[in-house]
């Protein structure tokens, strides 16, 4: 496509207790635009869904996919756990603007990390504004989102963040819903 490419190469492993897939991607930079519409959706669809609905804009500077998991993997609804060398994404993320859950003000020009090791699944980010209601911006310093199986249906998460910004903005964030 113009707006970029996903080359990607796979293989079967036949012997041993179970087939094995072993696939390998890499991704051009391109918008999010684009890649939400390369994404297949019966590949992580409650991820692909999240982003979907919440991922507004934004580049992916770069993306690289490498797994080698046994067949039934991908029959199983309960996905068994994995370790970092079956599976690992590095995805880097630019000016991203997206929304989170609730009534939280959403997030614009947020650039970072975003990784999938094995079945842990996290984001690091290292910068990122806020807008507010009253005009002003509260701006995220770093922050982190990590949830330590993503293949669990409704996992729990752990978000840390640093936030800098007027008192206001700040308070208004914290009486969100």
């Amino acid at each position: 496509s113009p707006g970029g490419s996903i080359n990607a190469a796979g293989t079967i492993g036949i012997g041993g207790e179970s087939p094995t897939v072993a696939i390998a991607a890499s991704a051009t930079p391109m918008d999010v635009s684009v890649f939400k519409q390369m994404w297949i959706p019966f590949i992580a669809p409650g991820a692909r869904r999240w982003a979907v609905e919440h991922v507004q804009s934004g580049q992916i500077a770069s993306a690289r996919f490498d797994a080698a998991l046994p067949l039934a993997f991908f029959l199983e609804r309960q996905k068994p756990r994995v370790s970092e060398e079956q599976m690992k994404l590095n995805m880097r993320l630019e000016d991203v603007a997206f929304t989170t859950f609730g009534a939280l003000p959403p997030v614009r020009n947020a650039s970072g990390n975003l990784v999938l090791a094995g079945s842990t699944f996290g984001i690091d980010v290292e910068k990122g504004e806020v807008p507010t209601n009253a005009g002003g911006v509260v701006n995220i310093d770093n922050g982190a989102f990590a949830v330590a199986n993503a293949f669990l249906k409704g996992p729990e998460a752990n978000i840390e963040v640093q936030l800098s910004g007027s008192a206001a903005g700040l308070g208004e964030i914290a009486d969100s819903e």
